[in-house]
């Protein structure tokens, strides 16, 4: 049993360092690509991204989400499995594109792309979850170097083909679609080739089992794309391209942000469901106050630097969006505080409010994107976003009222930390035109983060160990 727990920290560390290493080379590769790309091909490539990531939850099913509960009801059929459910998954995503195809002239308007990309999106479709299916599988069964050598590979062959194409071809948005899409087309088919053969048979009642677990999930998946990306696709329909590039570098800010999120919580939630199920109280109480001081620092931090971020991932082209940097950053906030009231939904079993509630704030944030953006622009995109987490966290605060929590969380503290950090954030925006006054608070910031830390560097000693 050690030795199982020893190698599920082992893996967990290295899918961490591996995310960060995936995200860090499209974070450090896009001021490159903001640089020899205009804002109009720039904006255009994240419309095809931005419908290749929500088609990606429609046409694939999501079948991979089913692999962790297959793992033990399949044991020894578990090869066969995840074939059967990689050509179900195709099958219905090739349902889909004969259907795009028949009806091309009404898709084209709605994609607001040339059939020419609308194709090479599909394309990618049919075999891109090869990949997602075979690193799911890798990491369940605990096989960290493979997946994080195939997730590695893939984001640098995909990289590096874009920025050779866009270099050297003068259709930049050709360059770059066709270049991070066509090495991960090649990429997926060799290990969906690979999948069927260690496969080597299909079942439908593996299929049947799957689409149980997943088609379920999709409406909670959907939701959570629109709310990060329809934004955007909205954008490029009433705004054009040009505004969709501005608040695509501006929204990256978040992906790193929500990146440190996600990996503070992997060490937070198990140290949290230890003490909750101790009922150690108190010590929960305690802790988490110091751990939402800590992070809302860093939150005000990022968004001093708003400019800095900006000019370095777009140059002086995109620096008229500095000021969506607080309202994202400040969704980005929300985010973590709902997530804390996510943690106790999960520890009680009570998952079908989390889907319902992600659906409620994705609806809300899809008509207020359709009202207010032709009136007012894409600059209200970062504040429609931010409205949507805002209803999560107030939702998913509602959901935990009858689960006790007001015995192990300062409900008060947490809203009222989520007012002040609006109220900062407000403040934040002329401090935009007094480079030295932000450079005073980011130290001071800085400062206190470091104090807070070393002051209970044994608290978190812990965090760290128990995750």
């Amino acid at each position: 049993m050690e030795e199982i727990n020893r190698k599920a920290i082992k893996a967990g560390f290295w899918y961490v360092i591996s995310n960060f290493m995936t995200r860090g080379i499209a974070f450090i590769t896009m001021p490159v690509f903001t640089r020899i790309m205009s804002k109009e091909e720039f904006g255009y490539y994240n419309n095809f991204s931005s419908w290749l990531g929500l088609l990606t939850v429609l046409t694939t099913l999501e079948l991979y989400s089913s692999i962790s509960r297959a793992k033990f009801d399949y044991k020894e059929s578990f090869d066969s499995y995840v074939s059967s459910i990689l050509l179900c998954g195709s099958a219905f995503t090739g349902i889909c594109y004969i259907i795009v195809i028949i009806f091309q002239d009404f898709f084209v308007g709605i994609f607001n792309m040339e059939m020419l990309y609308v194709h090479m999106m599909f394309i990618s479709l049919m075999v891109s979850p090869a990949i997602q299916l075979l690193i799911t599988k890798n990491r369940h069964l605990l096989k960290y170097k493979s997946a994080v050598v195939l997730s590695l590979a893939s984001t640098m062959c995909s990289t590096v083909f874009s920025l050779i194409l866009v270099l050297l071809i003068n259709d930049k948005i050709y360059g770059r679609i066709i270049g991070s899409t066509m090495p991960l087309v090649l990429f997926n088919l060799a290990i969906y080739i690979f999948t069927l053969y260690k496969g080597r048979s299909i079942h439908w009642n593996h299929c049947k089992y799957a689409l149980a677990i997943s088609v379920p999930l999709i409406p909670h998946f959907l939701a959570g794309n629109i709310l990060g990306t329809i934004d955007r696709i909205i954008i490029a329909r009433y705004c054009g391209d040009e505004d969709v590039a501005l608040y695509s570098v501006v929204y990256s800010c978040s992906v790193l942000f929500t990146f440190i999120q996600g990996a503070l919580n992997q060490a937070w939630s198990p140290w949290f469901y230890e003490q909750l199920h101790n009922q150690r109280f108190e010590q929960i109480k305690k802790i988490s106050k110091i751990y939402i001081i800590l992070f809302c620092l860093l939150g005000i931090a990022i968004m001093l630097i708003g400019p800095e971020v900006i000019l370095v991932l777009g140059g002086r082209d995109y620096m008229s969006s500095i000021y969506l940097v607080p309202p994202i950053i400040m969704g980005c906030v929300y985010l973590f505080l709902y997530t804390l009231y996510v943690n106790v939904e999960i520890y009680n079993k009570k998952t079908l409010g989390i889907s319902l509630n992600t659906i409620m704030a994705a609806v809300v944030n899809l008509v207020l994107n359709i009202l207010l953006i032709p009136v007012w622009g894409y600059t209200v995109a970062a504040y429609t976003t931010l409205l949507g987490y805002f209803i999560l966290l107030c939702a998913h605060y509602y959901a935990c009222r009858k689960m006790s929590i007001s015995k192990f969380y300062d409900n008060r503290f947490i809203f009222l930390a989520a007012a002040i950090m609006f109220l900062i954030s407000l403040l934040i925006l002329p401090l935009y035109r007094l480079m030295a006054v932000r450079y005073i608070i980011i130290v001071v910031c800085l400062i206190m983060f470091g104090i807070l830390a070393w002051r209970y560097r044994g608290e978190i000693g812990k965090l760290k160990k128990r995750n």
